[in-house]
């Protein structure tokens, strides 16, 4: 409101304040004020108009300010604001801005040493060619549930943004689009959480879809078998009947020494296998869920796994 110009009868000028009951209307009008007994020439040039309510914080040894166009509207920010700061909960609103890639930053200089080298390169690989095509410069607050469960969708039928520079993309199947989403995407999106950019994960509730085919397991005959290894040397002949009886994985096979070899007991120590780092550079690890075990040995392979060179 203004202060209205009068002329009394005598001609003189003066301005006038709004009166109590004006002010008092108004208070009550707070979100319709258009409909305050406040006359006309109290009102200012831009009253009842734009965001003109504004909230007014301090953190970080920062002043924030928002503005909004209903007086219930900054009210309820501003509880909201008090709660965050007493209960340790506040984030800056400008964080909520960052692109995914900031989040994808921080959650790739914590991968090392936490997983094995090939699963970190193979997470890395998943960023590169589906995770950052889609979202990359997309801001955090903007990745929605919703958005999310449409990107699965898109990844199955082959048709997601992607970032290889060979090839085309291809439908993926249920296990690669939870590897790609629900872990990958996933897991940075955890990151912006912790770091309070986010509130949440909009990947929580994203439902990763069913494989539309089923794929047909193919299985060796034990003569196919044979015919394999019939076409081998001695050495890779009896990787093949290994791999075929044993339930070695190839890792596993081609990282057995002769002293894994136990013919007293008929078996084999399983004690690691063969497998790449992050950078694809062949190293050896521990087994699958980084435990050793113990495979029984058929007794027709015998004697090719004791053989001279044992």
């Amino acid at each position: 409101m203004k202060a209205a110009q009068v002329t009394t009868e005598q001609g003189r000028v003066y301005k006038e304040e709004p009166s109590a009951y004006m002010k008092h209307s108004l208070s009550k009008h707070t979100d319709d004020p258009e409909n305050a007994k406040v006359p006309v020439q109290y009102r200012a040039k831009d009253f009842g108009k734009g965001s003109r309510w504004e909230v007014r914080w301090r953190t970080d040894g920062a002043t924030r300010r928002k503005l909004f166009r209903y007086h219930g509207e900054a009210e309820a920010f501003m509880a909201e604001i008090e709660d965050r700061i007493r209960s340790n909960r506040y984030m800056d609103p400008r964080d909520s801005l960052r692109p995914l890639r900031q989040a994808a930053d921080l959650w790739q200089q914590g991968l090392a040493g936490t997983i094995k080298g090939s699963t970190e390169g193979r997470y890395r690989r998943e960023l590169r060619v589906w995770v950052l095509p889609r979202w990359g410069n997309v801001a955090l607050k903007d990745i929605t549930t919703v958005q999310i469960q449409h990107w699965y969708v898109s990844l199955a039928e082959g048709t997601a943004p992607y970032g290889c520079e060979r090839g085309s993309a291809s439908s993926l199947s249920a296990s690669s689009i939870r590897s790609v989403g629900k872990i990958v995407l996933g897991s940075i999106l955890d990151v912006a959480v912790e770091n309070r950019w986010i509130d949440s994960n909009p990947v929580a509730k994203a439902k990763v879809p069913h494989d539309r085919t089923v794929q047909r397991r193919i299985y060796l005959t034990p003569q196919e078998i044979k015919i394999i290894a019939g076409q081998m040397d001695s050495a890779n002949a009896t990787a093949v009947y290994l791999l075929a009886y044993t339930g070695l994985r190839i890792g596993e096979a081609l990282a057995l020494r002769c002293g894994d070899v136990d013919l007293d007991r008929n078996r084999l120590n399983v004690l690691r296998t063969q497998s790449v780092d992050a950078d694809s550079h062949l190293v050896e690890t521990l087994p699958k869920g980084n435990r050793t075990r113990f495979v029984p040995i058929p007794s027709q392979l015998l004697p090719m796994v004791g053989g001279p060179g044992c």
